[in-house]
């Protein structure tokens, strides 16, 4: 029993001789990329590009949803072309079929993206023996080659990168070091990010290495590097704002309706006053607006004269006809000193005096949650954004106020 023990470690110990990688072992890539409100809709890739991007710059791009990354795979293949050699002792390189993704922000909002591959290069260092041309059969077609007499790199092209087929080298003998694997990849978002909450987002996606894995090298591999692989995203998703106030919106003056001329020679006293404050706001994405009251009175905003008298101001704003709301907040809420403004009721009497064109009637109220605006619009800058399109509406008390000291969008 002591002599079978002993035989079995001793064969344990040639195997990790012989480049097998350990139980359990797994590599890691980091997939990072970033919006900031590109027009296109399209993610930016922060991740360090793939090294055959130096030799192939011009297939590095990224465009339409497709990106680079090198993977950290690294191992020896013994190729050989006899009679009785079948394809798995070629060079051959079966791919992994895509796979959904499900990627979470830190508010819990969840969307889902298909990654799959769409373009292999691998750098091969000739141990013994030569491979040339870097042609292929199979599931791949030959994008780039260069080759000398120590060492072959290419770039494949995967025919059906949803259900890839395996790619197998034409036949030389020759024993090869397999570096610098390098992909192309495409990502298709559930939702574009111009519509997706600010937030960053993290999935990731595991897959098996080594005969009849998602990643199969075929037979006569030593030296792989590893079993597993994991890739995990990093989606960082920034929406551009930008905010404009004409001059002189710094104080707003409240009048009655039309002025004051109407109301002098004793005609009595205006039933409200009220000022409108048009602005205008340019975004990639949607947006909360929130109010903040210097002095808090109810659900309105207060303003103080010199004695120290409060009086009201309701704070209204109305919205064309192309946004939206959602996850409007139900009444009775505990209120906090920062709060989004809520609607009143579902239809206002309209944009200006346009009836039906916006979301009704705001009024200031102290709400725990926020209330997003969205836009129809799918793609660049939204629509509604190219004209003054909000209004802010101040009513009731006969004072000036600073709109800046109680107004706050984020």
């Amino acid at each position: 029993m002591k002599r079978f023990n002993t035989y079995c470690l001793a064969l344990w110990l040639a195997l990790l001789g012989a480049g097998w990688p350990q139980l359990g072992s797994a590599a890691e890539v980091d997939v990072r990329l970033r919006y900031r409100g590109d027009p296109a809709g399209q993610f930016e890739n922060v991740t360090p590009p793939a090294a055959f991007c130096a030799v192939w710059p011009s297939h590095c791009r990224s465009s339409y949803g497709l990106y680079v990354v090198d993977l950290p795979i690294t191992y020896q293949k013994k190729n050989t072309n006899t009679l009785t050699s079948g394809d798995r002792d070629r060079h051959y390189l079966q791919l992994p079929a895509e796979r959904t993704v499900d990627v979470v922000n830190e508010s819990g909002r969840r969307y889902q993206l298909d990654f799959s591959i769409t373009d292999v290069s691998q750098r091969l260092g000739f141990l013994s023996g030569r491979m040339r041309g870097g042609d292929v059969t199979g599931g791949c077609s030959l994008q780039y080659a260069i080759s000398n007499a120590v060492r072959l790199q290419y770039l494949w092209q995967i025919r059906q990168p949803a259900s890839p087929q395996p790619c197998l080298a034409v036949p030389w003998n020759a024993e090869v070091s397999v570096t610098q694997f390098g992909i192309r990849y495409r990502l298709i978002m559930s939702r574009r990010p111009i519509g997706m909450p600010q937030g960053i987002y993290r999935g990731s996606v595991d897959y098996s290495i080594g005969p009849g894995g998602d990643f199969d090298f075929g037979d006569e591999v030593t030296h792989l590097s590893d079993t597993r692989l994991t890739v995990n995203f990093e989606l960082d998703v920034q929406h551009d704002l930008y905010l404009e106030f004409p001059a002189g919106s710094d104080r707003a003056v409240l009048e009655p309706p039309g002025g004051w001329k109407a109301w002098l020679g004793g005609r009595g006293a205006p039933s409200k006053l009220s000022r409108d404050m048009p602005l205008r706001i340019w975004t990639s994405g949607p947006i909360r607006v929130y109010k903040r009251c210097e002095y808090e009175l109810g659900d309105q905003c207060g303003i103080r004269e010199n004695a120290g008298h409060l009086v009201g101001v309701d704070v209204s704003l109305s919205l064309p006809a192309a946004c939206s709301t959602t996850a409007a907040p139900s009444t009775g809420w505990r209120s906090r000193p920062a709060s989004p403004l809520r609607c009143s009721s579902s239809r206002s009497t309209g944009f200006g005096n346009t009836p039906g064109n916006c979301i009704s009637r705001w009024q200031a109220a102290m709400c725990r949650p926020c209330w997003p605006i969205r836009a129809a619009a799918t793609r660049g800058w939204l629509p509604w954004c190219s004209r003054p399109s909000y209004r802010f509406g101040l009513s009731l008390g006969n004072f000036d106020i600073r709109l800046g000291s109680f107004l706050q969008i984020a």
